[in-house]
């Protein structure tokens, strides 16, 4: 944080200083506009030293009477939490982030299925008592299927849009928790299922406007998937 605030103090002085050292140019490029504020943005601000700093270096600054400087200009350091409903608003306004959906490889599902495969099984023998071994396989196959599909979808998002991966993840953690301490909703496994897809579902859309309903479908039903695989998403032993 010191390394910081150092940093952010050398760069403010640095350009403020530039209107002194430009100010044969920038009085050529403003003409009779005048400049009554100048902002550092920071990506973050957490050291008070900072906003003094630039505001010695901007009152040097104004005793240089600058021609292009009005009588009340004013120095600010500011950072992203100062604009943070004009953020929200902007990622309301997104598109959807334009990655295509990795379709899981062969050896993906291979590896996941090696690995989870009794633990998924025994749970949808509890949820779904009357399938028999080819459904089970198949209704199996399907929740790995998404599981490694949202891995994937996460994966992209982590690496080329970091805060809509973010938010993601957030609105995930938030919704295992609930989960976690309320259980799921429903008094079936299919109700269960489908109300915590439907709820991971809902805050993505809500949360994260950025992403695509294909994206959000990927993510909402391989996070059942997830669950089923790590918990906490389990079923009670039918009744016999």
């Amino acid at each position: 944080m010191a390394k910081a605030a150092s940093a952010m103090k050398s760069k403010g002085a640095r350009d403020l200083r530039k209107l002194i050292k430009n100010k044969e140019k920038i009085s050529k490029i403003l003409g009779d506009q005048k400049i009554s504020n100048w902002i550092l943005l920071c990506p973050f601000l957490d050291n008070k030293d900072v906003i003094s700093h630039v505001q010695t270096v901007a009152r040097e600054v104004k005793e240089a009477e600058l021609t292009f400087l009005a009588p009340d200009f004013f120095a600010l350091v500011q950072c992203q939490e100062d604009f943070e409903t004009e953020y929200l608003q902007l990622r309301a306004k997104a598109v959807g982030v334009p990655l295509p959906i990795k379709k899981p490889s062969s050896d993906q599902l291979v590896q996941a299925e090696s690995k989870l495969d009794q633990r998924v099984e025994k749970k949808l023998k509890r949820a779904f008592p009357l399938d028999d071994d080819a459904k089970t396989e198949k209704r199996k196959k399907r929740f790995v299927y998404a599981h490694v599909e949202r891995e994937n979808v996460l994966a992209d998002l982590r690496d080329e849009y970091p805060d809509f991966w973010e938010a993601s993840t957030e609105c995930i953690d938030a919704e295992e928790s609930r989960l976690e301490m309320a259980g799921a909703e429903g008094d079936t496994a299919s109700q269960q299922i489908n109300s915590s897809m439907d709820r991971v579902g809902r805050a993505l859309r809500s949360q994260v406007p950025g992403l695509s309903e294909k994206q959000i479908t990927s993510i909402s039903q391989g996070q059942v998937g997830t669950w089923l695989i790590e918990c906490p998403l389990d079923f009670e032993e039918p009744n016999t």
